[in-house]
């Protein structure tokens, strides 16, 4: 009886005392194991880890690697899962300090960084995908050391909760999530090791700099046989049109290009010439896909196509002329670098859209029929001869135009040894 009593006293006491005045244990924070499948989370202690900005491989102990599906899709809340380890892109992390102990992981490949699914506040086991960087809170981990040991485990700096890889970690596709259960399981540490640094230019520091493409483009001159004396070419004006960049505040250029006479028709009859057109505009931008997209704007002035009939029986009918409206050279430019030239380069593609009205012989009248008999399809195949020209003088290798956006890329990655090139969904360029 006399120990009961005592029990009972000593609780009274222990239930009346301030918890300000109750003796805590001191050092790391612990907690009991936790059951699940499989068997107990391992019990551990961790501290704030200090990690550099750099270029990292963030992998299981069993080597399976974080890895963005699909090979880093540029699709908003693509899931990243654990995968066996193949050092692609998609398996290659940024990791950036954004505050002390807080870090954004962004993925290689894309440039995209891994996000908690906004309702994991409320949910637990909640998937992890990857979406266009904000450097939000929502997008931010704080990343521990395992007390006594290398590896790291890898919170969501808003819930707390903590990165894990789902189901058989043995198996490749288990899902990344966050979940309430702090532990060092197997599913739940990583190795986090370095691969190298990176450099990242932002839109206004690397796009965003080339402010224009100015293009002029003149084949015509109104006298007749004023520089070449044959009859095929009586109106071509040579080295009349050229390109320049303006690249922040300096402008490079003019540089002369070769702009040949265009020919249309049944045995090449017209001759065609461009006359005086030159660009106004130039707005780049980012497809969100991996590609630098640059819209070139036309000037809408003046007659921009001439033709010159030359040594047919149809040239009676007489020369065409057309007024090319609201024109748009598209040039899309995927970066990427070349191994045999040790230097970066890029693949591209060009597009030219326009309205055209026509003028002289072929329009309502007689000739009108002979007219389609004879260029029945005189719009297209101005378009697609456009085009040619402008790869030839743009993208296609030794041209001007791709010596000059080369020699921006390039400047841009300096010497640090890069190998990679991103253009993320924000119009960021990141050499790693």
């Amino acid at each position: 009886m006399r120990f009961l009593f005592a029990l009972a006293g000593a609780l009274f006491v222990a239930l009346a005392t301030p918890a300000a005045a109750q003796q805590l244990p001191r050092g790391p924070v612990t907690q009991p194991p936790i059951i699940r499948p499989g068997g107990p989370i391992a019990v551990c202690a961790a501290t704030p880890a200090t990690l550099a900005d750099g270029l990292y491989s963030i992998r299981l102990g069993n080597g399976k690697s974080l890895d963005a599906s699909n090979g880093g899709t540029f699709t908003e809340n693509a899931a990243v899962i654990g995968w066996d380890h193949n050092g692609n892109p998609n398996q290659r992390w940024l990791i950036t300090s954004v505050s002390p102990g807080r870090y954004l992981l962004r993925n290689a490949s894309n440039a995209m960084a891994a996000r908690a699914n906004p309702l994991c506040a409320a949910r637990n086991n909640c998937m992890v995908g990857t979406t266009r960087a904000t450097r939000g809170a929502e997008q931010q981990w704080i990343i521990e050391q395992i007390s006594g040991g290398s590896s790291y485990r890898i919170r969501d700096a808003r819930t707390g909760k903590q990165l894990q890889i789902s189901g058989d970690i043995a198996a490749n596709g288990g899902a990344a999530e966050v979940s309430p259960t702090q532990g060092c399981g197997a599913h739940q540490t990583f190795n986090i090791a370095p691969i190298g640094a990176y450099r990242e230019l932002s839109r206004e520091d690397g796009i965003g700099r080339l402010m224009a493409i100015n293009l002029r483009l003149n084949t015509y001159t109104p006298t007749r046989n004023q520089f070449d004396p044959s009859g095929e070419r009586a109106y071509f004006r040579p080295n009349d049109s050229n390109l320049s960049f303006q690249v922040g505040d300096t402008t490079h250029g003019p540089f002369p290009i070769d702009i040949p006479v265009l020919e249309l028709g049944p045995d090449r009859m017209y001759k065609t010439y461009v006359n005086d057109w030159n660009t106004t505009a130039t707005r780049l931008s980012t497809d969100r896909r991996g590609a630098i997209i640059a819209q070139v704007n036309f000037e809408d002035a003046g007659v921009e196509i001439i033709t010159n009939c030359y040594n047919n029986l149809n040239c009676h009918m007489g020369e065409p002329r057309f007024d090319l409206r609201d024109a748009v050279v598209t040039v899309t430019l995927r970066p990427r670098f070349d191994a045999p030239t040790n230097r970066f380069t890029f693949d591209a593609a060009t597009d030219f859209r326009f309205a055209m009205s026509e003028s002289g012989p072929c329009i309502n009248n007689f000739w009108a029929f002979i007219c389609d008999l004879a260029l029945p399809d005189r719009a297209s195949l101005l378009r697609t001869n456009v085009i040619d020209q402008l790869n030839y003088n743009l993208t296609e290798p030794g041209s001007i135009g791709r010596i000059g956006l080369e020699l921006v890329l390039n400047g841009y990655a300096g010497d640090g040894g890069f190998r990679n090139v991103t253009v993320g969904p924000n119009g960021e360029l990141i050499f790693y």
